[in-house]
């Protein structure tokens, strides 16, 4: 029985791990292909590889998500209580990432360089161009849904539920920030590391993997926007 456990254990620790590879293909879309610049686009083809991916891939996690957490994403029904615990957190966790990094820009000056992938996001935001839908689509609603599924949905309420549920939280949120390439002994990693710990916090309350939809996106949503503006 225990060697049935370790080896159903294992599998899924695959499942997962190929899984936070998948999710991230559609993010692809986001940006110029081959010899495209921003200026010269197929947005129909972006757009049309972008929702085939997506139904895919959410089928993929949804039903990897049903077989390991075993819940209907439907279930629980949605609560206000619940859903005001959702905004309140993420807006603590807003501000206490923007303190972080405003420690370690201004204070003791350390900066972190972007990716390729960050720096042409960030361009994307100040340009004209229709691949700026396709990214905060990605951002705001299907990027947040694919990663709860995964993170809070198959690993946190299923992989990891035999853990201690702290334990667990931790645990998930520094997979979570490793699977976006961070590490949490920087400040750019740490500031990163409160709004994913928000995300399991919810989960954990709530027991509803839409809350934690929720709150990445609203999360996200409020970066952007700041990003934005701030800009």
């Amino acid at each position: 029985m225990a060697f049935k456990k370790s080896v159903n254990f294992v599998i899924q620790l695959l499942v997962a791990l190929i899984l936070s590879f998948i999710i991230q293909i559609p993010s692809l879309f986001e940006r110029p292909l081959n010899n495209e610049t921003i200026n010269k686009i197929n947005i129909i083809s972006h757009f049309s590889f972008y929702i085939i991916s997506v139904v895919v891939i959410f089928l993929l996690t949804y039903i990897s998500y049903i077989k390991i957490n075993g819940k209907n994403i439907l279930e629980p029904k949605i609560i206000i209580s619940n859903v005001k615990f959702v905004i309140i957190i993420e807006i603590i966790a807003i501000v206490l990432e923007t303190v972080i990094l405003y420690i370690g820009n201004y204070i003791f000056h350390i900066t972190t360089p972007s990716g390729p992938a960050d720096n042409f996001s960030d361009k994307l935001l100040h340009v004209q161009s229709p691949l700026i839908i396709i990214l905060i689509l990605h951002l705001v609603i299907v990027g947040p849904i694919l990663e709860e599924l995964l993170f809070q949905g198959i690993i946190q309420g299923g992989i990891l539920k035999s853990f201690n549920v702290y334990i667990n939280v931790f645990i998930t949120t520094l997979l979570f920030l490793f699977a976006h390439g961070l590490s949490i002994f920087s400040f750019n990693g740490l500031s990163s590391f409160i709004p994913l710990l928000s995300f399991g916090l919810i989960y954990l309350k709530t027991k509803d993997i839409k809350m934690s939809c929720l709150g990445h996106m609203i999360n996200n949503l409020l970066v952007t926007l700041l990003h934005i503006l701030y800009d």
